[in-house]
C-alpha cells in the first residue's frame, strides 16, 4: 500500500469516527457524551447541536485533506498549501468550538459569579 492511498485511509477512517462521535451527540444528546460541568449549561439540546456541527465539519475537513493528499501525490506545492490551509481551518474550528460553547454556560455559579 503506498503512502498516498495509507494516508487516504487514515483520514478517511478518523473522518468516520469523528461523524459517527458528532451523530451520536446530536440524536443522543450531549449529556454522558460530552465532559462538563450540566449544572451550568441554559441549553444542553443546543450545545450539542452547536458541538455536533462544528464536529461534522472538521470530519469533512479531514476527509477532504486525506483525498487531497492522494489525489495530488505528485504536486507537493498544492498539497503544502492544502496542509497549511486545512491546519488552519482546524484550528479556526477549534476556536469556534471554544468561543461558541461559552454561549451555553450562562448559569451564574453558587456564589454568583459567572
Amino acid at each position: 500500500m503506498s503512502d498516498e492511498l495509507t494516508t487516504l485511509a487514515i483520514s478517511l477512517l478518523g473522518s468516520g469516527l469523528i461523524l459517527t462521535i458528532a451523530m451520536l451527540i446530536r440524536v443522543r444528546g450531549p449529556i454522558g457524551l460530552i465532559k462538563g460541568d450540566w449544572t451550568r449549561v441554559s441549553d444542553a439540546q443546543g450545545l450539542g447541536q452547536y458541538v455536533s456541527m462544528i464536529m461534522t465539519i472538521m470530519g469533512a475537513l479531514i476527509a477532504a485533506h486525506g483525498a487531497l493528499i492522494y489525489g495530488f501525490h505528485g504536486d507537493k506545492a498544492a498539497r503544502n498549501t492544502g496542509s497549511v490551509i486545512f491546519v488552519a481551518l482546524m484550528a479556526v474550528c477549534a476556536l469556534a468550538m471554544l468561543i461558541g460553547q461559552q454561549r451555553y454556560h450562562d448559569k451564574p455559579q453558587h456564589d454568583g459569579r459567572r
